[in-house]
C-alpha cells in the first residue's frame, strides 16, 4: 500500500468498504411492490431483459448479468442459468409481472428502463443477485434500490454462488480487444486529474474514468489517496485510443478488494 501511512491506510479502506457497496448480508431485503397492474410476457431474451405482449422491450435497471453468445461467440459462463432463473421466476409468477420505471427510464437501445417484481410483489433483480447470477450496477440517475441490491450479491458473495465462484479478471491479463461488462481487480499506478474527468490507472493496462459530472457522488472521498491499493471495480469495457476503460460513474462499482 502507498501514501496514506499505516492509519491513513486503515481508515480509507474502512470508509471504502463501508461506502462502495460491502453492505452486511443481514441488510433489510428490497421492498415489496404491487403499485402497478401486472403486465405479461411474451418472452425472455436473457437474463436482464424480456418483452411484453404488448412489444415492450425492458431491461431490468440495476443489474447486469453474464452474456449470451452471438455473432459465433460463445455464451459467457453462467449465463444460460441466468436466462433460466429469469424465465422460472416469471412462469412462477403466472407469466406476469410488475414494473416500477427507472428514473432515467429508457437505455439508448429503445428499451424500458424497470424495477421489476413478481405479481406477488417480490424484487425480480434480488432474487437474481442472491443466486449470484448478476452483478449490480450503478448508473445515475438510476440509483433506486442500490442498498438491497448490494445486499443481496453481499449474500451470494459471502455463499460463493455463481458467478462468486471466479475470480475476477485481472487488470493485467484484460485481453486487448475485450469489449463488454466485467468485473476487474488491479492495482492503482498512477491517478490524474483532468478538466473533464479524474482518472485511475489499474496496472498500466485498465484506465477508469470519474466524468467531473459524477464527481458529486465521490464528493467524500479522497481519490488521491488510493495510489497503491488493489481495487475491485464494475463496468463496460471499451476500447478508446488502444486503451481499456470503464467509466465508474458511481462508488458502488469502486471497492478495495478482499
Amino acid at each position: 500500500m502507498g501514501g496514506c501511512g499505516k492509519w491513513g491506510s486503515f481508515w480509507l479502506g474502512a470508509i471504502l468498504l463501508l461506502a462502495l457497496g460491502a453492505y452486511p448480508a443481514a441488510y433489510a431485503a428490497c421492498p415489496t411492490f404491487t403499485a402497478d397492474a401486472p403486465r405479461t410476457i411474451a418472452k425472455v431474451f436473457d437474463g436482464d431483459t424480456f418483452v411484453l405482449v404488448d412489444g415492450t422491450r425492458v431491461r431490468l435497471a440495476g443489474i447486469d448479468t453474464p452474456e449470451l453468445g452471438h455473432d459465433k461467440r460463445p455464451d459467457a459462463p453462467w449465463a444460460r442459468d441466468a436466462e433460466r432463473l429469469l424465465g422460472r421466476i416469471l412462469a412462477e409468477s403466472g407469466g406476469q409481472v410488475r414494473l416500477e420505471p427507472a428514473q432515467d427510464a429508457h437505455d439508448a437501445y429503445g428499451r424500458l428502463l424497470a424495477y421489476t417484481y413478481t405479481r406477488a410483489g417480490r424484487s425480480i433483480q434480488e432474487q437474481i443477485l442472491q443466486a449470484g447470477l448478476a452483478l449490480g450496477y450503478a448508473r445515475p440517475p438510476n440509483l433506486g434500490h442500490i442498498d438491497c441490491y448490494r445486499a443481496a450479491e453481499t449474500q451470494a458473495r459471502q455463499r460463493h454462488l455463481g458467478l462468486w465462484q471466479a475470480h475476477p479478471q485481472t487488470a493485467d491479463t484484460l485481453p486487448s480487444d475485450f469489449a463488454g461488462f466485467a468485473r476487474v481487480q488491479g492495482v492503482v499506478r498512477r491517478v490524474k486529474r483532468t478538466r473533464r474527468s479524474f482518472w485511475i490507472d489499474l496496472d498500466k493496462r485498465l484506465s477508469l474514468r470519474i466524468a467531473q459530472e459524477d464527481m458529486i457522488h465521490f464528493a467524500s472521498f479522497d481519490l488521491d489517496h488510493l495510489m497503491g491499493h488493489e481495487l475491485e471495480v464494475r463496468g463496460y469495457v471499451h476500447l478508446y485510443r488502444g486503451q481499456s476503460q470503464i467509466r465508474i460513474r458511481h462508488p458502488a462499482d469502486l471497492r478495495i478488494a478482499d
